[in-house]
């Protein structure tokens, strides 16, 4: 819903109803939205941030305005890595001590064999593989992994993930004439077994990104990441260790 005064009250009025102890919001939408209802109220609440906020919504006057009023109201602000807590702070002029840092966790799996794991999703079986997890989705900049997969041979890409691009994508694999080496599986519950099957991890997000759990799924399949410097991923990729950080130019694209 937009949130308009009257939308404010009717979520006020179910949340008063429900008595919850806790009310948990996801971004900003949410987070103004649900704060805002909740003034008055004795329900906790917290707040999560996963995104660099500047890039993805591009806050107005007002709506910073009524960050710093909502802020000193909300249980907990928690941020998934240090980069969105700076960005958060420095967008809405608050002071540093409103914000947890606490990035995501992915659970242990047991480690796949990766030529039965290649075999069983019908992949090749000797080329090199990467493998890319996210929502198929603008700031995620699939194509150009599709341009550069167009510049070398033997190596097929992996695009796990839905989204509004997944056609656009296919059809522009197919002009780029990799339509035989890009796999779109879909939307998948499990990403282990086509991280565990490929070579390398891919994430070319632009210009925003926050602590994708893909990015340490990866690292827990025992795989390299090769991702954009933004946001997060600094923070878990460490140049020329366990992966590669590369830098983002607009221009070239």
């Amino acid at each position: 819903k937009r949130m308009t005064p009257d939308a404010i009250l009717h979520l006020r009025t179910i949340l008063r109803r429900l008595s919850p102890d806790l009310v948990h919001m996801h971004a900003l939408p949410a987070g103004s939205f649900g704060r805002t209802a909740l003034l008055g109220t004795c329900i906790q609440s917290i707040y999560h941030l996963h995104t660099l906020i500047s890039a993805a919504h591009h806050p107005t006057r007002g709506m910073i305005l009524r960050e710093r009023l909502l802020a000193p109201r909300t249980g907990k602000i928690i941020a998934v890595s240090r980069e969105v807590a700076v960005d958060y702070v420095r967008t809405f002029k608050l002071a540093p001590e409103y914000l947890t840092i606490l990035a995501g966790g992915v659970p242990d799996k047991d480690p796949l064999d990766r030529h039965k794991t290649r075999k069983k999703l019908g992949l090749p079986e000797k080329e090199l593989i990467g493998c890319c997890v996210a929502s198929l989705t603008p700031h995620k900049r699939h194509s150009i992994m599709l341009k550069a997969l167009s510049l070398v041979r033997d190596v097929h890409l992996i695009l796990v993930g839905d989204g509004p691009l997944m056609e656009p994508l296919q059809q522009e694999a197919g002009q780029l004439g990799i339509g035989n080496r890009v796999h779109f599986p879909g939307l998948q519950k499990e990403v282990h077994p086509f991280l565990s099957a490929s070579d390398f991890f891919l994430l070319s997000s632009f210009p925003r990104e926050g602590m994708p759990l893909s990015v340490l799924e990866a690292g827990r399949a025992s795989i390299p990441s090769i991702v954009t410097n933004v946001g997060g991923l600094p923070e878990v990729i460490r140049d020329g260790w366990n992966g590669f950080l590369v830098r983002f130019i607009q221009s070239a694209w």
